[in-house]
């Protein structure tokens, strides 16, 4: 549904999941620029109407799941951030690719990482990077919801996923990834084989 809304130029809405960690994408209203003709008894056309429609999607899987669709130009789709408007393109960046600079704007980050355990706490997962500048932490058994086959796979095995985090970034902050959905970092976190 999402997919044919963007391609009839119509908008998504990013927002706050409810406490589900499923991708669901669910159509809420009615109001912008699909052409509905109706015709009268007499078979004449009356002239079109304007529709629109606008999805929220709340789980970041949906959003890789949409920026990955080859039936999508990334670069035309808009998507409501937040009240910010921007395309696909706009909404994803390479975490190894942020020239040292702070944002406002909500991002999904992404890049490849390991997946580990905290030595101390085996309750937390460390998702450890060269392209992420610091470590995320999230706790393993709410990730797990999103991926639990992906995680059990591939944590401690060295071996690398790709890693997408949706939040804000601010380089001057000790942890510079900060979640869209507060203290929520489990909802914002999502891994996909390579």
């Amino acid at each position: 549904m999402a997919t044919n809304l963007i391609q009839t130029g119509n908008e998504i809405n990013m927002c706050v999941s409810k406490e589900k960690a499923i991708s669901n994408i669910i159509d809420e209203s009615i109001n912008s620029s699909m052409m509905n003709v109706t015709r009268s008894k007499n078979t004449q056309i009356n002239s079109p109407t304007k529709t629109s429609k606008k999805a929220n999607v709340y789980s970041l899987a949906s959003f890789v799941e949409l920026y990955d669709n080859p039936k999508i130009q990334n670069e035309s789709t808009i998507i409501n951030v937040s009240g910010e408007k921007m395309t696909l393109n706009e909404l994803f960046k390479e975490a190894n690719d942020l020239n040292n600079s702070s944002s406002k704007s909500i991002h999904i980050f992404y890049g490849t990482g390991k997946l580990e355990k905290m030595s101390k706490n085996n309750e937390i997962l460390m998702i450890k990077s060269d392209d992420f500048p610091k470590t995320i932490f999230a706790n393993l058994k709410l990730v797990e919801r999103l991926n639990a086959n992906l995680i059990k796979k591939y944590l401690g095995t060295g071996e690398r996923v790709n890693v997408y985090f949706r939040g804000r970034y601010d380089m001057n902050d000790e942890h510079p990834y900060k979640p869209f959905h507060d203290g929520k970092v489990y909802m914002d976190v999502y891994f996909t084989n390579m």
